[in-house]
Protein backbone atom coordinates (compact mmCIF):
# COMPACT_ATOMS: atom_id res chain seq x y z
CA UNK A 1 0.00 0.00 0.00
CA UNK A 2 1.18 3.49 -0.82
CA UNK A 3 -0.56 6.24 1.15
CA UNK A 4 -0.38 9.91 2.11
CA UNK A 5 -1.88 11.77 5.02
CA UNK A 6 -5.32 13.17 4.38
CA UNK A 7 -5.62 16.95 4.15
CA UNK A 8 -6.63 18.78 7.31
CA UNK A 9 -9.50 20.40 5.38
CA UNK A 10 -13.01 19.28 6.29
CA UNK A 11 -13.78 18.80 2.58
CA UNK A 12 -11.45 17.07 0.12
CA UNK A 13 -11.49 14.78 -2.91
CA UNK A 14 -9.08 11.96 -3.78
CA UNK A 15 -9.07 10.24 -7.15
CA UNK A 16 -6.95 7.71 -9.06
CA UNK A 17 -7.01 5.84 -12.39
CA UNK A 18 -6.29 2.12 -12.37
CA UNK A 19 -5.55 -0.44 -15.06
CA UNK A 20 -4.76 -4.14 -14.86
CA UNK A 21 -3.99 -6.61 -17.66
CA UNK A 22 -6.56 -9.09 -16.27
CA UNK A 23 -8.80 -9.59 -13.24
CA UNK A 24 -7.91 -12.44 -10.92
CA UNK A 25 -9.90 -14.02 -8.09
CA UNK A 26 -8.91 -13.41 -4.47
CA UNK A 27 -7.40 -10.03 -5.25
CA UNK A 28 -8.27 -6.42 -4.48
CA UNK A 29 -6.87 -3.19 -5.78
CA UNK A 30 -8.02 0.35 -5.50
CA UNK A 31 -8.21 3.61 -3.65
CA UNK A 32 -8.13 3.22 0.11
CA UNK A 33 -9.28 5.34 3.03
CA UNK A 34 -7.22 3.82 5.80
CA UNK A 35 -7.05 3.88 9.58
CA UNK A 36 -4.16 1.45 10.01
CA UNK A 37 -6.25 -1.69 10.52
CA UNK A 38 -6.54 -4.76 8.31
CA UNK A 39 -9.29 -5.74 5.87
CA UNK A 40 -9.31 -9.19 4.27
CA UNK A 41 -10.39 -9.33 0.60
CA UNK A 42 -13.26 -11.50 -0.51
CA UNK A 43 -13.05 -13.76 -3.54
CA UNK A 44 -14.70 -11.29 -5.87
CA UNK A 45 -14.23 -9.44 -9.10
CA UNK A 46 -16.68 -6.64 -8.33
CA UNK A 47 -15.80 -3.02 -7.70
CA UNK A 48 -16.59 -2.60 -4.02
CA UNK A 49 -15.92 -0.64 -0.87
CA UNK A 50 -14.62 -2.60 2.11
CA UNK A 51 -13.25 -1.15 5.29
CA UNK A 52 -11.75 -1.61 8.69
CA UNK A 53 -14.60 0.30 10.25
CA UNK A 54 -15.98 0.76 13.76
CA UNK A 55 -15.07 -2.26 15.90
CA UNK A 56 -14.88 -4.69 12.98
CA UNK A 57 -11.89 -5.38 10.76
CA UNK A 58 -14.07 -7.22 8.25
CA UNK A 59 -16.68 -4.69 7.16
CA UNK A 60 -17.48 -5.59 3.57
CA UNK A 61 -20.23 -4.04 1.44
CA UNK A 62 -23.10 -5.81 3.22
CA UNK A 63 -21.84 -4.86 6.68
CA UNK A 64 -21.12 -1.25 5.69
CA UNK A 65 -24.64 -0.74 4.33
CA UNK A 66 -26.11 -1.89 7.68
CA UNK A 67 -24.26 0.65 9.86
CA UNK A 68 -26.52 3.52 11.03
CA UNK A 69 -26.02 6.65 8.92
CA UNK A 70 -24.52 4.80 5.97
CA UNK A 71 -26.27 4.50 2.62
CA UNK A 72 -25.69 2.68 -0.65
CA UNK A 73 -24.71 -0.82 -1.69
CA UNK A 74 -20.93 -0.17 -1.60
CA UNK A 75 -20.56 -2.45 -4.62
CA UNK A 76 -21.11 -2.41 -8.37
CA UNK A 77 -21.11 -5.52 -10.52
CA UNK A 78 -18.42 -4.51 -12.98
CA UNK A 79 -15.50 -6.70 -13.98
CA UNK A 80 -13.67 -4.00 -15.92
CA UNK A 81 -9.88 -3.97 -15.90
CA UNK A 82 -9.65 -0.19 -15.76
CA UNK A 83 -11.44 2.87 -14.50
CA UNK A 84 -11.34 5.68 -11.94
CA UNK A 85 -12.01 5.57 -8.23
CA UNK A 86 -12.93 8.52 -6.03
CA UNK A 87 -13.41 9.34 -2.36
CA UNK A 88 -15.07 12.63 -1.44
CA UNK A 89 -14.97 13.77 2.20
CA UNK A 90 -17.30 16.36 3.66
CA UNK A 91 -17.30 16.71 7.44
CA UNK A 92 -17.61 13.18 8.83
CA UNK A 93 -19.10 11.75 5.61
CA UNK A 94 -17.15 9.89 2.94
CA UNK A 95 -18.73 9.20 -0.45
CA UNK A 96 -17.23 6.54 -2.74
CA UNK A 97 -17.62 6.45 -6.52
CA UNK A 98 -16.50 4.49 -9.58
CA UNK A 99 -16.25 5.60 -13.19
CA UNK A 100 -15.84 3.06 -15.99
CA UNK A 101 -13.85 3.99 -19.12
CA UNK A 102 -15.75 5.87 -21.84
CA UNK A 103 -18.70 6.49 -19.51
CA UNK A 104 -19.86 9.96 -18.54
CA UNK A 105 -20.52 10.53 -14.89
CA UNK A 106 -19.68 8.66 -11.72
CA UNK A 107 -21.48 5.66 -10.28
CA UNK A 108 -22.15 6.14 -6.58
CA UNK A 109 -21.03 3.23 -4.42
CA UNK A 110 -22.20 4.59 -1.08
CA UNK A 111 -21.79 7.06 1.75
CA UNK A 112 -20.05 6.17 5.00
CA UNK A 113 -20.54 8.13 8.22
CA UNK A 114 -17.38 8.11 10.32
CA UNK A 115 -16.59 9.00 13.91
CA UNK A 116 -13.35 10.16 15.51
CA UNK A 117 -12.96 6.58 16.73
CA UNK A 118 -12.64 5.35 13.12
CA UNK A 119 -9.46 7.40 12.76
CA UNK A 120 -9.24 7.76 8.98
CA UNK A 121 -6.00 9.71 8.51
CA UNK A 122 -4.53 8.20 5.32
CA UNK A 123 -5.64 7.81 1.72
CA UNK A 124 -3.80 5.98 -1.04
CA UNK A 125 -3.58 3.04 -3.43
CA UNK A 126 -3.37 -0.64 -2.57
CA UNK A 127 -3.07 -4.09 -4.12
CA UNK A 128 -3.67 -7.34 -2.21
CA UNK A 129 -3.70 -10.96 -3.27
CA UNK A 130 -4.53 -14.11 -1.36
CA UNK A 131 -4.16 -16.27 -4.44
CA UNK A 132 -1.22 -18.06 -5.98
CA UNK A 133 -0.98 -15.83 -9.07
CA UNK A 134 0.73 -12.43 -8.94
CA UNK A 135 -1.52 -9.47 -9.67
CA UNK A 136 -0.37 -6.53 -11.77
CA UNK A 137 -1.98 -3.11 -11.44
CA UNK A 138 -0.96 0.33 -12.71
CA UNK A 139 -2.16 3.43 -10.91
CA UNK A 140 -1.77 6.90 -12.38
CA UNK A 141 -3.03 10.44 -11.99
CA UNK A 142 -3.48 10.12 -8.22
CA UNK A 143 -4.64 13.44 -6.88
CA UNK A 144 -5.97 14.69 -3.58
CA UNK A 145 -7.22 18.24 -3.29
CA UNK A 146 -9.07 20.29 -0.71
CA UNK A 147 -12.67 20.92 -1.75
CA UNK A 148 -14.95 19.20 -4.25
CA UNK A 149 -14.54 18.86 -8.03
CA UNK A 150 -15.90 16.83 -10.89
Amino acid sequence: MLWVKTPSATTWTAQVKFEMPSRLGRTHCGLVLWNGREERPADTREVQVAASYRDSCTSGPKELSRHPGNSGTFVVNNTTTKGRLRIFKSGNSYRFAFRAPNVKGWQDLGKLEATVKDGFKQVGMFVKTWGSEPVEVSFNNFIILPGAWD
